[in-house]
Parts: structure tokens; sequence; C-alpha cells
């Protein structure tokens, strides 16, 4: 488990508005990014776990399949498509999968 990084993403699921902009899964998604930008293979290795994990589509770029899922639909995946609860879902989604991806064994540091 990354344990920092499990911590910080716990607390911005908690306090969102604390770290976001908008309770939206454009600046989740955004965030996540920053936070990760010095970790590409964490990234990847998220959005491949995510895929395989949950679509059995690990090419999809996280945010893209959060979308997917929420509209039900993973080939039209506009961020412009989602009501204003559909993003604060995705949010929620986004940083509950985040969780889950980071408590496994095999991510320790």
């Amino acid at each position: 488990m990354n344990q920092p990084l499990a911590d910080h993403f716990a607390m911005v699921r908690e306090r969102p508005g604390m770290f976001l902009p908008l309770h939206t899964v454009t600046a989740a998604s955004a965030y996540v990014s920053g936070v990760l930008h010095d970790d590409v293979a964490l990234i990847r290795s998220f959005n491949r776990w995510f895929g395989e994990t949950y679509h059995g589509r690990p090419e999809l770029a996280f945010w893209s399949a959060i979308t997917g899922e929420l509209i039900n639909d993973t080939r039209n995946v506009a961020l412009d498509l989602l009501t204003p609860e559909q993003d604060s879902q995705g949010v929620d989604r986004l940083f509950a999968l985040l969780e889950e991806f980071l408590e496994q064994p095999e991510l320790s540091t």
C-alpha cells in the first residue's frame, strides 16, 4: 500500500471543497493527475487496473471510464454529458477507486 498517497486522497475524499475548485470529474481528474504527475507509471497502472478490474477496457483513461460508467456508455464519454449529480457521484467514485487501488500490497513504498 502507498500509505502517504492513500491518506492524502482520503482527505480529499472527505473534504473535496478544500482541494477541488469544483466538485466535478474534470476537476478531480485534473487534481489527481497533478498530484501524480511525477509518477507516470502509477497513473498508467491505475488506468490499467481500473479498466481490467471494472470494464475490461484498460485502454480508457480513468476519467473516461468513470464518465462512461456514470452515463452507462463507454463509447461516448464527453465530460459535458454529466449532470451535477453524476459529477458528484463521479468524484466520489474516483476517490473510492483510488483508495481501493492504493490498498494493493504490491504498491508498498
